[in-house]
């Protein structure tokens, strides 16, 4: 049985109101649109299950469990991302590639390197991967305002005169030892600003909380750098009217 994470009664949820509110369950019903395989090759394009390209030693990843060894919970539960594990970096290519009008770029450390003789070096270009029509990401990045209005994240003061896009994000973790997953969990807010033709993505995690053990508790610290990131590149304010999609039916 797929269960949200807190009872509620009977919801009748758009999927503006799915992503919103983190529903397990509608999330479930409209991945049930989608096959196994699709599903899986959508996630690849994602770039999970591989390291990225930014090639740093050491950066862990764990690989993505093939189609052929799903079982039933495993098919269900990987559409709201549970037995599928990612790195920090991996979820902020992700967001990029959403808030990039589909198209996913190699992530890098650094855009440029100058010697100190003066020669700079800089990142290979490319021309990315169009992992999603930009229509479909387009929409991703309304929907996800009102995870900000009035979804998990509502909670969060907002950014006067900006408007933003953001997912909460709240995984367990897997019990290594014993199997399964206890009572750990890590939290994560990752946003794009701004709303409207997105230039930059936050991704901010909490591992193991103790007191607040819910994305809300990210939500501070997401607003205090989405603020800075902000000031230090001028980004002006947003004049576009609000997106305000349905959230109900």
């Amino acid at each position: 049985m797929i269960d949200d994470a807190e009872t509620h009664p009977v919801e009748h949820l758009t999927l503006t109101g799915v992503l919103a509110n983190s529903s397990n369950v509608g999330i479930s019903l409209l991945g049930q649109a989608l096959s196994e395989q699709t599903r899986y090759d959508y996630m690849e394009k994602f770039g999970l299950g591989s390291p990225s390209a930014v090639g740093f030693p050491g950066e862990p990843t764990a690989p993505l469990k093939p189609v052929s060894q799903w079982d039933k919970q495993t098919d269900y539960n990987s559409m709201f991302g549970q037995g599928v594990s990612a790195t920090a970096i991996q979820m902020a290519g992700a967001y990029q590639a959403i808030a990039n009008h589909g198209v996913k770029m190699p992530l890098t450390l650094v855009q440029k390197c100058t010697s100190s003789n003066g020669t700079v070096t800089e990142t290979p270009s490319s021309t990315g991967t169009q992992v999603v029509s930009a229509s479909a990401a387009d929409q991703v990045v309304q929907m996800l305002q009102s995870t900000l209005t009035t979804g998990t994240l509502s909670s969060m003061t907002p950014i006067s005169g900006y408007q933003l896009s953001a997912k909460s994000g709240t995984a367990q973790v897997a019990d290594a030892p014993g199997g399964g997953y206890g009572d750990d969990y890590i939290t994560s807010v990752a946003g794009m600003i701004p709303a409207v033709n997105p230039q930059y993505v936050v991704l901010v995690t909490m591992t193991k909380p103790t007191v607040n053990k819910t994305s809300a508790g990210v939500g501070p610290a997401f607003r205090e750098i989405a603020s800075d990131v902000i000031q230090h590149f001028s980004i002006p304010p947003t004049t576009n009217p609000r997106a305000n999609l349905p959230t109900t039916w």
